[in-house]
């Protein structure tokens, strides 16, 4: 009864169970029998966190580095916490001591990269945002050659792949361009969904192949697509922003001047779900546009969600969706997008279409902090939540917006 270890132990069952109040208890009870057992105060932080409670989180955090104060783990979590409460400050001293203690501390130096982004400083973030290729939870492609740094490229084949979302290729494939314009021939390596819309809509021509099997060995050269950025040096004032996707219309919709025609996503992917629950919004604070005069809503929403579906007022145009080529033949056609942080977003976006994103509290870097616009995105305002879970609020500013628009 008087077993520390033990009670220890039974915290990480029942949070591997998912029964976090059975676990919070277990690990008190720990600390009550060793008040100084400081894995249990960092795990019981960490459940803190994951629950949102960030207070509590942070007493238990802190009293682990009271305990051991060369705990590197526990600066990267405290750290993480600080993030999500907005205190930027805060939580780069808390990843620069997690360094200081490790300075080949992976998650700790890919954590303080992801701040910097977001605060704007492009320079150090994207020295930063390398070591992801150092993280266990990412799997990579075979890499025996080194990536390109910016060197002559003139004449040499170089593989420009994505390791990340289908967004991410959406909003970084603009550089291959850039990367062409240097004399190279340049082929792409992106997921499948991609191919149709890249061959036909991107204003270059390239080769392109599937990003899980290609060899990356058969080129001169290979980058990363999300590498680009900080090769070519971009800053905040040098983001490439021209539309560079123009799809063709293969899908057409029937005409409807009566209604301002807007399109909506209201769900990411669903197999991530550390990011799917802070992009996703229910589709009934979409639904409540229709409130508004001369409003008609289509949704381009795919995937399971595409079956929340049960609004007779909203046209759902799932069923001419295969594939991203699809999705932008229909974006074409409609006045606005409406949708959360998904890759909706960034092919709007990269089509030069009035898109509105609507951001959680905590929202990811390459939307920056406190801003209405995207520099990335020229036609893209942006609605954020001034408090976690609030999207009553970010509709109300959506509202206010269409409103005083027309």
């Amino acid at each position: 009864a008087d077993y520390a270890f033990a009670y220890f132990k039974l915290g990480i069952i029942y949070k591997a169970q998912k029964e976090f109040e059975k676990a919070i208890k277990a690990y008190q009870k720990a600390i009550e029998i060793d008040p100084n057992y400081v894995d249990a105060y960092y795990n019981l932080g960490n459940i803190f966190n994951e629950q949102e409670e960030l207070e509590k989180a942070i007493v238990s955090v802190q009293k682990c580095l009271e305990i051991n104060p060369n705990y590197k783990d526990a600066y990267n979590n405290l750290g993480n916490i600080f993030n999500k409460q907005k205190q930027f400050q805060k939580a780069i001293k808390a990843y620069q001591k997690a360094i200081e203690i490790d300075p080949n501390y992976v998650d700790a130096h890919w954590n303080l990269s992801l701040v910097l982004l977001m605060l704007g400083d492009f320079k150090q973030g994207w020295i930063g945002y390398q070591w992801r290729f150092k993280r266990k939870e990412h799997k990579w492609p075979i890499i025996t050659t080194p990536m390109w740094q910016g060197e002559d490229i003139k004449g040499k084949r170089i593989v420009l792949w994505n390791e990340q979302g289908l967004g991410d290729a959406i909003q970084f494939v603009r550089y291959a361009r850039i990367v062409k314009a240097k004399g190279a021939q340049v082929i792409l390596a992106v997921q499948t969904q991609l191919f149709r819309l890249f061959e036909q809509s991107l204003q270059e021509k390239y080769e392109i192949v599937d990003h899980r099997t290609f060899d990356i060995s058969a080129y001169d050269q290979h980058a990363s697509l999300l590498s680009l950025p900080g090769i070519l040096g971009t800053t905040l004032e040098t983001i490439p922003d021209f539309s560079y996707i123009q799809p063709q219309q293969h899908l057409v919709l029937p005409d409807d001047d009566e209604h301002h025609r807007i399109g909506i996503v209201w769900g990411s992917d669903r197999r991530n779900w550390q990011m799917y629950k802070y992009k996703y919004c229910p589709v009934e604070f979409f639904a409540s546009l229709l409130d508004l005069d001369q409003v008609a809503l289509y949704s381009l929403q795919v995937g399971e969600d595409a079956d929340q579906l049960n609004d007779s007022r909203i046209v759902n145009l799932s069923s001419l969706i295969s594939d991203f080529a699809d999705t932008a033949s229909l974006i074409a056609q409609l006045d606005l997008i409406i949708t959360v942080d998904t890759a909706v977003a960034h092919l709007a976006g990269a089509m030069g279409k009035p898109v509105w994103v609507v951001l959680p509290y905590n929202c990811d870097w390459r939307w920056l902090l406190d801003r209405q616009d995207s520099p990335w995105y020229p036609t893209m305002r942006l609605f954020r939540q001034t408090k976690p879970g609030d999207w009553q609020g970010v509709f109300n500013q959506v509202k206010e917006q269409l409103m005083s628009d027309r």
